[in-house]
C-alpha cells in the first residue's frame, strides 16, 4: 500500500469488501475474488519473498509506473513510458497523480525463473477509458465492446510472487465510463463505499513491485 499503514478496522472493512463478492456485481471483466490469503503482505504478517532485494534492482530506472488523470476526457490511465509522458499533447492533456509502483518491462527484467508473469496490455475506447489486463482470455470481448489495443505497458504477477506483493486493484464507474487502478487500499474503499461512491471495486488485476 502506497500508505504507511492501515488501522485493524480499515483492514477488516477491506476484507470485508472483497469478500462480499462486490467485484462480480455490473462489471466488464469480473476478477476471481481473492481471499484474505492474497492480502497477507498488507498486514505485515509475512515477509517479503525470497530474493525481494535482487528482483527490486534489476527493475531499471523507467520501471516505475505512474498513474495520470486527464479531466477533458474523464480518464485515468497509466503509463511508465517516458517519451509519451514528456510530449506536450500528453501534458496537455493528462494531470500527473503520482507512482503506484514498479512494473519491469520484460520478464527478462526479472533475474529469476517466474512462471506467475503475464503481459499487462494496454486498451482505450478513441484513447479513452483505458483498461489494463493481465488475462489474455479478455482480448476477444475487448474487441467487441470497441477496445483498441494501445500496446504493453509491462509485465506483472498473477500472484505474490517474484518479489512482485503490490496488488493493482481496477474499480469501474458506470457513470463515469472510467476505468481506475490502484495499489492504495485505502482509495478502494473511499472509491467504493459509501452514499458518494462513484467506483466499484472488481478485483486484483495482477500484482506490481514497491
Amino acid at each position: 500500500f502506497s500508505s504507511a499503514g492501515m488501522t485493524y478496522r480499515t483492514l477488516i472493512a477491506f476484507f470485508s469488501l472483497i469478500e462480499a463478492g462486490m467485484a462480480q456485481v455490473g462489471s466488464e471483466f469480473p476478477r476471481p475474488i481473492p481471499n484474505t490469503q492474497d492480502m497477507r503482505l498488507v498486514s505485515g504478517s509475512t515477509s517479503p519473498p525470497p530474493l525481494y532485494t535482487t528482483v527490486l534492482s534489476n527493475l531499471g530506472k523507467n520501471s516505475r509506473l505512474y498513474s495520470y488523470f486527464s479531466a477533458a476526457r474523464g480518464d485515468h490511465m497509466l503509463t511508465k513510458d517516458p517519451t509519451e509522458m514528456n510530449s506536450d499533447y500528453f501534458k496537455q492533456l493528462y494531470m500527473f497523480q503520482g507512482s503506484i509502483g514498479r512494473i519491469p518491462s520484460t520478464a527478462g527484467d526479472i533475474p529469476i525463473v517466474c512462471s506467475t508473469l503475464r503481459p499487462l496490455t494496454r486498451w482505450s475506447k478513441a484513447f479513452v477509458n483505458h483498461f489494463y489486463t493481465a488475462a489474455v482470455t479478455d482480448g476477444v470481448a475487448l474487441n467487441q465492446l470497441g477496445y483498441m489495443i494501445e500496446g504493453q505497458t509491462g509485465v506483472c504477477s498473477l500472484s505474490i510472487d517474484c518479489g512482485a506483493t503490490k496488488p493493482l486493484f481496477r474499480l469501474w464507474s458506470e457513470n463515469l465510463q472510467d476505468h481506475y487502478y490502484t495499489t492504495d487500499g485505502s482509495e478502494v474503499l473511499t472509491l467504493s463505499q459509501g452514499r458518494t461512491a462513484q467506483y466499484q471495486y472488481e478485483g486484483i488485476e495482477c500484482y506490481i513491485w514497491e
